[in-house]
């Protein structure tokens, strides 16, 4: 069963894609085609354009958060008349969702109004689950991640009012993994949640610590060095055989998870293509 996955949108880029804060990855499992994220939203516009990708053939669609970097194409996606996926998300991804700024004040990084319209607007096509989903044959969203590891609690800087008084724990974090012979392979979002937690969760339910490949960001971006030695220590742990980070792993942390996993890490870029048996 050939698994492809390609980057699409992502901080940085190559060839005659565009780069842009933001996260989406386009997911072909035999012949499912499955998208996961939508960026800001102009790079994902444009990246798709250059490689020809054809939206009315998606599937499914899933949202790893309700955060604005990760589902600003959806504008893109509700000009395709033809659109008949299925879209899957966890419910508090619909949350208005607000950032403690350095001056103090809220900054809005949800969903945007027309957008959420648009997802509201699919009716049954809209699939909100807390619980994982097998949404295709041996492909699986984890549903919310427990907390399991206390060196990888979220950022207190995600609220869920304008005011900042309720603390947005990121219960809609979600990942999406898919059973390979080559192992289980594992697609993120920004795992708020952490690459512990969300580990643990999916071989829980896997039922198999073959990890084949983790792939997408890790919001490691602001992380100290106790907390990068422990996402280290995890992809030993778990035995990964490829790390490809995105996105909110940040330069200074993609660097030192390269001194100390040589042979398993790797920066992604949109235009970045993998294959798995």
């Amino acid at each position: 069963m050939a698994t492809k996955i390609t980057i699409l949108v992502d901080n940085t880029a190559s060839g005659k894609l565009v780069g842009e804060h933001g996260l989406s990855s386009l997911i072909e499992k035999d012949e499912t085609m499955i998208l996961f994220d939508a960026g800001q939203g102009e790079a994902f516009a444009y990246n798709i354009d250059a490689l020809g990708v054809d939206l009315a053939e998606l599937a499914h669609i899933v949202f790893s958060h309700g955060h604005y970097d990760h589902t600003g194409g959806i504008a893109r996606l509700a000009e395709t008349a033809e659109l008949a996926a299925v879209v899957h998300m966890h419910p508090a991804a619909l949350d208005a969702k607000f950032a403690r700024e350095p001056d103090g004040t809220a900054k809005s990084i949800g969903i945007s109004k027309s957008n959420r319209e648009w997802l509201l607007s699919r009716g049954d096509d809209l699939h909100l689950s807390k619980h994982p989903v097998e949404i295709a044959p041996g492909v699986l969203t984890t549903g919310e991640i427990p907390e399991i590891f206390s060196q990888e609690s979220c950022s207190t800087r995600f609220r869920l009012d304008k005011e900042l008084t309720q603390i947005d724990d990121m219960a809609d974090d979600m990942s999406l993994f898919m059973r390979t012979d080559a192992g289980t392979v594992v697609v993120l979002g920004c795992c708020h949640r952490g690459l512990a937690n969300t580990l643990a969760h999916i071989t829980m339910i896997a039922e198999t610590d073959e990890i084949a490949a983790v792939i997408g960001g890790t919001h490691l971006r602001n992380a100290d060095r106790a907390r990068l030695d422990f996402t280290v220590e995890t992809v030993k742990k778990h035995h990964v055989k490829r790390f490809v980070a995105t996105h909110c792993t940040g330069i200074k942390s993609a660097e030192y998870l390269k001194e100390k996993l040589p042979d398993v890490f790797t920066a992604g870029f949109a235009g970045m293509t993998m294959e798995f048996d």
